[in-house]
């Protein structure tokens, strides 16, 4: 068994939302678990296509989902992640590559929970289940609109864009 978490690494976890409830016991487990890495702006947490056997969880840092548009030979950005944000869980979920490319647009730091760590943890934490599959129900409402939004001028897309990383990311003042 891996030996007790560092307390800073326990203080990290336990600030992203979907961790803070997780109970003493597994969020030290938890912590026994991860490796943290740190990526410099610029290069790729992953590539799509890639087969995933670790989750992502994002401490800092800012990072991309995009989509190689091979006919075109270019990339669409697809999604902005930020802090406590999960990435790579539906590759380890359904034993598939992974289905986009992830790169950091500012240095990140991440936490990687293995494959087994992570399925073993939603099997002991309930609730982090829930709360993942809300996370994944509102991914895929942002993909739908997106593909919607692909039919509108540029500037509609921006503001859409900056929309939803101030109710994904900001914080409410008065």
């Amino acid at each position: 068994m891996a030996s007790d978490a560092p307390v800073a690494l326990l203080s990290e976890l336990k600030a992203v939302p979907m961790l803070a409830e997780l109970s003493a016991t597994s969020l030290q487990w938890l912590g026994s678990q991860v490796k943290l890495r740190d990526i410099p702006a610029g290069q790729a947490l992953f590539m799509q296509d890639a087969w995933g056997s670790v989750v992502y969880l994002i401490l800092a840092g800012w990072a991309k989902v995009r989509r190689a548009l091979r006919a075109q030979d270019s990339t669409k950005t697809l999604a902005l992640l930020g802090p406590g944000a999960w990435v790579g869980e539906m590759a380890v979920l359904d034993e598939a590559p992974r289905s986009r490319d992830v790169l950091a647009l500012t240095p990140l730091r991440v936490a990687g929970i293995p494959a087994a760590t992570f399925k073993a943890l939603m099997l002991r934490e309930p609730q982090l289940c829930y709360q993942l599959a809300c996370s994944l129900s509102r991914r895929l409402r942002l993909a739908n609109l997106q593909a919607d939004l692909d039919q509108q001028s540029p500037p509609l897309r921006v503001v859409h864009t900056l929309v939803q990383l101030a109710e994904a990311f900001g914080e409410k003042t008065p």
